[in-house]
C-alpha cells in the first residue's frame, strides 16, 4: 500500500493503529471496501446501512454482498467498542474527581447505581489506547 493510501486508512479508522491498522486496512481492501466507504459507515454509526420505510419494516442494506457487509460491520463494532472504552475512561476519571469530594454512596444515589458499581468503575484499569480521538476535531470559525 502506498503512503497516501495508508494515510487514508488511518483517517478512516481512527480507533486502529500500528499492526491492527495494517491488518484492518488489508481485510477491508481485500473485500473491496474503500477508506471513504468505511469512514462513511463509522461517521453515521451504521445508520446508512438501514433503510426503514414508513411502515417500519427494514429493507435490504445498500451493501448487498454479505462478505463486504460483514467486514464493514465488524469494523463498525470495533469502532463502537473503542468509543465505549473511551467513554468508560472519561467516566472513571470523573468518578475519581467526584469521589475526592463525596462519598461513594452519595455518588451512587445520584447515578442510580449501587456503591459497589461505583467502586468497581473506580478500580478498573484504563486502556491507554482509549485516549486517541475517534472523530476529527472541528475547527471553530471566527
Amino acid at each position: 500500500m502506498t503512503q497516501d493510501l495508508m494515510s487514508d486508512w488511518a483517517a478512516a479508522l481512527p480507533h486502529r493503529s500500528g499492526v491492527a491498522l495494517d491488518e484492518a486496512a488489508a481485510r477491508l481492501q481485500a473485500a473491496g471496501v474503500s477508506p471513504d466507504m468505511v469512514a462513511s459507515v463509522l461517521a453515521d454509526l451504521g445508520e446508512g446501512l438501514w433503510h426503514v420505510p414508513v411502515n417500519g419494516t427494514s429493507t435490504a442494506q445498500p451493501l448487498d454482498d454479505p462478505h463486504v457487509l460483514i467486514v464493514v460491520l465488524t469494523e463498525l463494532a470495533a469502532f463502537l467498542s473503542a468509543a465505549v472504552e473511551r467513554t468508560a475512561q472519561v467516566r472513571r476519571r470523573t468518578l475519581g474527581q467526584l469521589a475526592a469530594q463525596r462519598s461513594l454512596s452519595e455518588i451512587a444515589r445520584q447515578l442510580g447505581v449501587s456503591p459497589q458499581a461505583v467502586h468497581k468503575s473506580l478500580r478498573s484499569k484504563p486502556d491507554p489506547t482509549a485516549l486517541r480521538p475517534l472523530v476529527a476535531q472541528r475547527s471553530e470559525e471566527s
